[in-house]
């Protein structure tokens, strides 16, 4: 599966130890299936901390995720709660 997420820089390792703890969902990595999704937040991160909108492309085995002890949340259709994310 591929996922995208939207940022001011490339990332090359996911360190959950230094994102804000304040997101919607918490403290976390955030990814999306819909590619323009992941550009728009791109693009609105670089405005509000420099840097320029970059989509890093992961290609993540959606079993390892879900069998790990990671919390995922996962959105399969629109939701209100997903909706929250994008205001």
């Amino acid at each position: 599966m591929l996922l995208y997420h939207g940022s001011n820089m490339v990332i090359v390792d996911v360190d959950l130890r230094i994102y804000k703890p304040f997101k919607d969902f918490g403290r976390g990595f955030y990814l999306t299936t819909i590619e323009s999704q992941a550009r728009l937040m791109a693009f609105r991160t670089s405005r509000l901390y420099s840097g320029m909108p970059t989509v890093t492309t992961f290609s993540i085995n959606e079993n390892a995720i879900f069998n790990s002890s990671l919390i995922v949340k996962s959105f399969r259709s629109p939701t209100i709660e997903g909706a929250r994310v994008c205001e």
